[in-house]
Parts: C-alpha cells; sequence; structure tokens
C-alpha cells in the first residue's frame, strides 16, 4: 500500500512539474530562447502536445545557421511535419494557450504567404507542396488545429438560403425546409471540405479592391474556383445550388392564432355558466387525450380550399365539464392551461390555434431542369475533364468599360454588347441578366442557357488573364444587369 501510494505521490509530482516545465517554456519562448527551448525537448520527446508545437515553433524560429535548420531540407515543411506530431490528441486548457494560438496564426500566414509567391511565379507544384502540408497540418481537429485560411461559407450559404419575394411568416418556415436539403447536399457532402485547402484563397484575386462591391469581388472569387478546379466545382457548387434551387414543391404550415382576453375568472375555477360561455372547441385542444377530446367535441370539416380546411363543432358542454370536474378539476382554472400567457400589456390571455394555413412553393425538381438541357449537360461534362486554369485578376481599367454598359444598359433598358455611349476596349465581354449575387452570375454565364454557341462559357473558361466586374440595377423584369469585360 506504502508502495502504490508512493507511486500516486510520485504521479503527482510529476504532473506537477511538468506544468510548471510548461509555463518555463513560455517564459523562455517570450524571451526568444529558441535554441534553449529545442535543444531542451528535442533531447527527449515531449507527450504534451503543447509542449510539441513549442518545440516546433521553437525549430521554426531557429537562426538561418543553426546547424538543425542547415541539415533540413525545408524548414517550413519540418516545422508543419513536428506540428502535426501533437495532432489527435486531447489537448488540456493551459496558460500557454493564447501564445501557442497566436504564433500558429502567424505561422500559416508566413507558410502562406510564402506559397503564394511561388504560385504567381508560375512555380504551381511548389506552391502546392506548402498549400497541402498547411491543409494537412492545420485541420481544425482540435483548437490549436484552426485553418485559417479554410473556406469561408457565409456568403455561399445566403445564396443557397435565398427566396426573393417572399413575405417573412412564408420565409421563416421555407427556411426550415430548405435546411433538410442543406443538409443533404451541402452540410453531408465532404467534399466541400476540399475547399479548405489554403491554395483556394488564391482564388479571391479581388479582395481588397475597394471600389468594387462584395458582390462583384464575389465573381472573381467564384469564376476563379471554378477555373483552379472544374470537377470539384461541379461536384459541389454547382450540385448544392441546383439541387436546392430546383427543389420541386415544398409544402409548408403556418399556425393561425386567436386571442382570448380574460377577465377575473382565469385564477378561480369556472363555473358551468362560465365554462359554457367559452369557445371550448379551442381552449382543451390539445390539452386532453385524443380519445377524451373526441368524446365531447366532434369536429367536422365544412369548408376546405388548397389553402385552409375550416370546421364546424358539435360540443357536449355538460359531459365535458361533468368529465373535468371529476377528473381534471385543476383544468377549470385557466391559468393552468398551457395556453395561459400575459399579453405584452399584463393582461391575462389564452393563445388558441384556430388552423395551419398552409401553403406551397412550387419549382422544377432538379431532373426536371438538367435531365434533358444540353446546357447543364454539356456543362457537366466539360467541368469533369476539363483541366484547371490561370486565375483572373481585377483591372480597373475594364471595370469603368464594364460599369459604364451596366449603367447605360440597366437605365435604356437594353441586353447585348452595343454600346450607345460607352466606348469599347476589351477584349471579350459577358452580360448576365437577373441576378445580383456574384456565384449566380458565375453560374448562369457557365450554364448558357438559349445561347447555342455557348459564347458567354467559353469566355469564361477562356485565356483571360484579367477582368473587370460591374452589376447595376435594370429598369425591365431583369433587376439587375452584370457586365463581365476581359482582356489578355
Amino acid at each position: 500500500m506504502l508502495y502504490i501510494g508512493g507511486l500516486l505521490l510520485f504521479s503527482i509530482s510529476v504532473s506537477g512539474q511538468n506544468n510548471t516545465s510548461i509555463q518555463q517554456i513560455k517564459e523562455l519562448y517570450k524571451n526568444q530562447k529558441f535554441e534553449e527551448i529545442y535543444k531542451n525537448l528535442n533531447n527527449r520527446d515531449p507527450e504534451i502536445p503543447q509542449k510539441k508545437i513549442f518545440k516546433a515553433l521553437a525549430f521554426y524560429n531557429l537562426s538561418k545557421d543553426h546547424e538543425e535548420i542547415k541539415k533540413t531540407k525545408d524548414r517550413y515543411l519540418k516545422t508543419m511535419e513536428l506540428i502535426r506530431s501533437a495532432q489527435n490528441t486531447i489537448v488540456p486548457e493551459d496558460k500557454t494557450e493564447t501564445i501557442i494560438l497566436k504564433e500558429l496564426e502567424k505561422l500559416q500566414t508566413d507558410i502562406f504567404i510564402k506559397a503564394k509567391k511561388y504560385y504567381k511565379n508560375g512555380r504551381r507544384n511548389k506552391a502546392d507542396t506548402y498549400f497541402n502540408a498547411l491543409h494537412k497540418t492545420f485541420n481544425n481537429s482540435n483548437r490549436l488545429f484552426k485553418n485559417h485560411y479554410g473556406f469561408d461559407d457565409t456568403y455561399f450559404l445566403e445564396v443557397l438560403e435565398s427566396k426573393s419575394r417572399m413575405n417573412q411568416e412564408h420565409k421563416k418556415h421555407y427556411k426550415k425546409e430548405i435546411q433538410k436539403l442543406l443538409n443533404k447536399y451541402y452540410y453531408n457532402n465532404p467534399k466541400f471540405r476540399e475547399w479548405d485547402n489554403p491554395k483556394y484563397r488564391m482564388a479571391n484575386t479581388a479582395k481588397n479592391e475597394n471600389y468594387l462591391n462584395e458582390d462583384e469581388k464575389m465573381v472573381f472569387y467564384f469564376l476563379n474556383l471554378v477555373r483552379m478546379n472544374p470537377e470539384l466545382f461541379h461536384e459541389t457548387f454547382v450540385r448544392a445550388r441546383l439541387r436546392v434551387r430546383y427543389h420541386g414543391e415544398i409544402k409548408i404550415s403556418i399556425p393561425l392564432y386567436d386571442t382570448l382576453i380574460l377577465g377575473n375568472n382565469y385564477n378561480k375555477k369556472l363555473s358551468r355558466q362560465e365554462f359554457y360561455n367559452m369557445p371550448v372547441h379551442n381552449i382543451y385542444q390539445n390539452e386532453l387525450p385524443e380519445k377524451t377530446e373526441n368524446r365531447f367535441i366532434e369536429k367536422k370539416a365544412y369548408k376546405t380550399s388548397e389553402t385552409t380546411t375550416r370546421y364546424r363543432y358539435n360540443i357536449d358542454y355538460s359531459g365535458l365539464y361533468n368529465y373535468l370536474n371529476n377528473h381534471k378539476p385543476e383544468l377549470l382554472v385557466l391559468k393552468n392551461l398551457s395556453k395561459f400567457r400575459f399579453s405584452d400589456q399584463g393582461k391575462p390571455i389564452l393563445i388558441m390555434k384556430r388552423y395551419d394555413y398552409k401553403f406551397s412553393f412550387y419549382n422544377r425538381t432538379y431532373l426536371e431542369e438538367t435531365q434533358n438541357s444540353f446546357y447543364y449537360q454539356s456543362l457537366f461534362k466539360k467541368l469533369r475533364r476539363m483541366r484547371s486554369l490561370n486565375i483572373i485578376y481585377p483591372d480597373y481599367e475594364l471595370f469603368k468599360l464594364a460599369e459604364c454598359w451596366a449603367i447605360e444598359a440597366g437605365k435604356r433598358g437594353l441586353k447585348g454588347h452595343d454600346r450607345k455611349k460607352c466606348p469599347y476596349g476589351y477584349n471579350a465581354e459577358a452580360c448576365d441578366y437577373g441576378n445580383k449575387n456574384g456565384f449566380d452570375v458565375v453560374l448562369n454565364l457557365l450554364i448558357d442557357k438559349a445561347v447555342p454557341n455557348l459564347g458567354h462559357r467559353k469566355i469564361l473558361l477562356g485565356d483571360y488573364t484579367k477582368m473587370g466586374v460591374a452589376i447595376r440595377p435594370h429598369k425591365l423584369d431583369f433587376n439587375y444587369n452584370a457586365v463581365l469585360d476581359f482582356g489578355l
């Protein structure tokens, strides 16, 4: 027993020393004693994840002349390899976490900037090595491995959930049904996680162009994503958007309520006469077992339409009152009903559902829209088979050309490319009508419905290097027109 007790005491002692040593490492790191940290932790492989990460960060910060750096082929890749040794372990919270999180974010930024330079200089294989290592290392497996260059889905989710010309009450219920489609085609599609690779943040080339609005910037972003990985774009963004948009018929029911303002009798048992004066078919609905309810309240439909069904009630007041009096006397005290509330003005009220208002949103199904369509099927085939392309960068002069025509066409109610007052000067132009968000502008031009030669699609997937984008109001029923002007 003493031996076991001794072991227990020793275990506690070691644990205390480990906590202290982590704190000491933290202080050494603050004082930039990187060589001392690395030497200390390199003699024996640390088992605590924070120690492993400090070892990796210390290695990363060693001077270029250090022998460990000299014998390492690539300091960045080696650092990430050391960090990965801490993955898939339970990470206890401690006082070092703030500094570790800050340093890991800085490390990701350093490596991303280096990879970005390789990418821009045409050394794509080298850039991909760094991007892939970042993706593998910072995999969101726990809080220490947050990927700061992962896919931000905020904008795309707004696109998926969008439904124009709908009142707020309808939108709330419609959104619940759309959520089921989102779960199936977005959240449960593991392919979307591939967009977390920092490589794809290169697509956001217009991020810092302040003369563009958010929707215009997203035209660049999504167009570059499809150019970088056409097949993945089809398997994720295109499929999710079309599946959610062409959902077939969605039926919703909106409950409509009556409010009954109560007098002074809500706090005591109702008399028989007071009970008879109440709309008990509404008050006691769902307050009693269905069998009991049907025994005293006969419900018959007398008017039915596509949206509502109205009912007539035959009520055995005396029988129901006697039943409640003998078996559920507490329900004759109105404050004990689940429907009992106080209004905003402090008045006692009962909230009672009258009926469900039924409403349907009709749309074509995904198969009806795409299955026998040359435009969709040719696009799907194209995206599955084409090679990746260069990304496209914003150009201010092309933006001014696009903006001029977007404004002129919008005000005059024109379509096409026949400018009246606006100058030309682009190598190719694509115009979209009816869409404001950047994703749908890109998707619509890629589908290129009703354009037999697929001219817009060929432009978007052509050998261009720069582009100007302007989305402006249009006086016709389109509401918006987007102009994309391209240059070599």
